[in-house]
């Protein structure tokens, strides 16, 4: 599961930064897939609350298999310049498609979502919406982008 704060982190040749500047609210950057490409995600927030979490399960519950996948969420670039464009009409725009097929000859056959069961059944809160995401991204970590990238 891609939780790293995969919403500001700039776009290079490393596949696991594939859909990072999209919600970059703002930002001028570029996608490197294709719009259909999904990938299983969750922002910082959500991230943060899972460890915590974990910190605090009764672990008898686990049993051997220590193994959990977060409830997260399942987006494509569409739907996160579609959230973007929600959020922050026109921003979407600011978003270049640059497709890299060495990038997304990785990224297309990861799984693109994830039965959470389990975690969920731990108490693990799913991820919110991809709006969500975005509103998190504009609060925690805009200026701090627009700072690191001197905008």
């Amino acid at each position: 599961m891609n939780c790293w704060r995969w919403v500001s982190i700039e776009l290079d040749s490393n596949a696991t930064t594939g859909t990072s500047y999209v919600v970059s609210a703002g930002v001028h950057g570029s996608a490197t897939t294709g719009w259909h490409v999904a990938a299983w995600v969750c922002g910082p927030r959500a991230a943060t609350a899972w460890l915590l979490h974990a910190a605090v399960i009764d672990t008898a519950a686990l049993g051997l298999d220590r193994g959990i996948n977060p409830p997260g969420i399942s987006v494509t670039i569409a739907a996160l310049l579609s959230g973007l464009e929600t959020v922050r009409p026109g921003a979407a725009a600011l978003v270049k498609r640059d497709p890299d097929p060495a990038v997304e000859a990785i990224v297309g056959p990861w799984p693109a979502s994830f039965a959470a069961n389990r975690a969920r059944a731990l108490g693990f809160a799913p991820q919110g919406t991809v709006v969500d995401l975005i509103h998190g991204f504009i609060a925690d970590d805009l200026e701090a982008t627009r700072t690191d990238r001197g905008l």
